[in-house]
């Protein structure tokens, strides 16, 4: 019997319905699973639920790029659980940013740290070390940026630190220090470090005006100063002390006829006290050196730097650092007051090729490296990281390896997708 038309609208209408149904979801397999973007992911959150067995944790966003080794958290607070012993401490940052070597790495392990609008209370430190904040005029310290870089060479052990503390009212604090080899003791809990060289410079911004009070006067008196400092690092009967004043005598006896006597035999040289320091001469420089320079900083605050410069690499014991005279000839340091130079000026060629190169014209990868690296870091022209990177994109879309290292150094300027394809193709 044929079937009627309303019959066939229906079954229809039936069918039509079924179709539209979401089809039933596939469960995962364990393959589904075992991806580097979930694995990174677990191990993170293990991580920030282990950090919380210490102090109570929370944020507003994290953003996880495991291929690029990029962790960043925004609205970060951290408050210890003893808030009897640190009353109201908590300490907050706006973005905290942990970078590693991408995971296709392997001669090279590196860790970048960079804090964005961090805040420590002073009620998070130990009641004596919160007084001397109190004399200070200070309630926190707070941190406009700080970034800590650290680079390691599994094959050698060398160690390249990198860090700049800006803290407005204070000051900005930048280091840089080139560990020939370093490691860790277990056995005696203590690192090992070879030091090939380093400086560290501090810029005034309103630390000096705080403490100058409780500072004695002769700090900006270079004399005195450098005699108070070789009191107190060069060892005891080094220090040159004025001639006394010679004494009248009586005249000596006419002499009498004698036998001839023997040639006295040479006098023995003298013995080399225990704890003597040879290279005295070095260890005097240095000291003058930078009573000279605390001396100027203290007259007119601004500048000082201390640039050290060994021969060859030094392996930094305990015993060195109690003994300051050996630890100021083995590093031989020099101080300086004076700001660094500052970087040349872009050409105006260099210009004419920026705007040829956003106008899509034939510019050379080298001349687009260049100038994005000048761009993206202010040398010599004002930091411009939009078009630094926008330089860069025929650079990326090629897949240039320099062009990828020095976008993803910016990751957090670029958008998501972006960053994410950079570090798929460097990978």
């Amino acid at each position: 019997m044929p079937r009627r038309p309303a019959a066939r609208l229906t079954a229809s209408f039936a069918a039509t319905a079924m179709l539209a149904l979401p089809a039933a979801a596939q469960q995962p397999t364990i393959w589904d699973l075992l991806t580097v973007e979930r694995i990174y992911n677990i191990l993170v959150q293990n991580m920030i639920v282990t950090a919380r067995g210490v102090a109570e944790i929370t944020y507003a966003d994290l953003d996880l790029r495991p291929l690029a080794g990029r962790m960043a958290v925004a609205g970060l607070s951290v408050s210890p659980y003893d808030q009897d012993r640190y009353p109201g401490c908590t300490i907050t940052a706006d973005r905290a940013v942990l970078v590693t070597a991408p995971l296709d790495q392997i001669e090279i392990s590196s860790l970048d740290i960079d804090l964005v609008g961090m805040r420590v209370p002073a009620t998070c430190l130990d009641e004596p070390d919160r007084d001397g904040f109190a004399e200070l005029g200070l309630e926190a310290v707070e941190l406009d940026r700080a970034t800590i870089r650290a680079d390691y060479t599994v094959a050698t052990g060398a160690l390249v630190l990198d860090v700049d503390v800006i803290s407005p009212g204070l000051g900005r604090l930048q280091g840089s220090f080139d560990f020939d080899y370093f490691a860790v003791d277990f056995e005696n809990e203590e690192p090992v470090m070879d030091l090939a060289g380093g400086t560290l410079a501090f810029t005034d911004d309103g630390l000096w005006a705080r403490i100058s009070s409780e500072m004695p006067p002769f700090l900006s008196d270079p004399v005195m100063l450098e005699q108070m400092l070789a009191a107190q690092i060069l060892p005891l009967g080094v220090i040159e002390q004025p001639a006394p004043a010679p004494q009248p005598t009586e005249p000596a006896p006419a002499p009498q006829p004698t036998e001839p006597q023997p040639a006295p035999a040479p006098a023995p040289a003298p013995a080399t006290k225990q704890g003597e320091v040879p290279n005295l001469e070095i260890a005097r420089a240095a000291v003058s050196d930078m009573a000279e320079a605390v001396a100027a900083f203290a007259a007119d605050p601004g500048r000082i730097s201390v640039t050290l410069s060994p021969d060859t690499p030094v392996r930094l014991t305990e015993e060195m650092f109690e003994t300051p005279s050996r630890l100021l000839i083995a590093l031989q340091p020099t101080f300086d007051t004076g700001l660094p130079a500052a970087p040349e000026p872009l050409a105006t060629e260099d210009g004419d090729l920026i705007a040829a190169a956003l106008d899509g014209g034939e510019v050379s990868g080298a001349d687009r490296l260049r100038l994005a690296a000048a761009l993206l870091t202010g040398t010599g022209v004002p930091r411009d990281t939009r078009t630094g990177l926008a330089l860069l994109d025929p650079l990326i879309a090629s897949g240039d390896p320099d062009a990828l290292a020095l976008a993803l150094d910016h990751a957090d300027a670029l958008p998501p997708a972006t960053a994410y394809a950079a570090a798929r193709a460097a990978a």
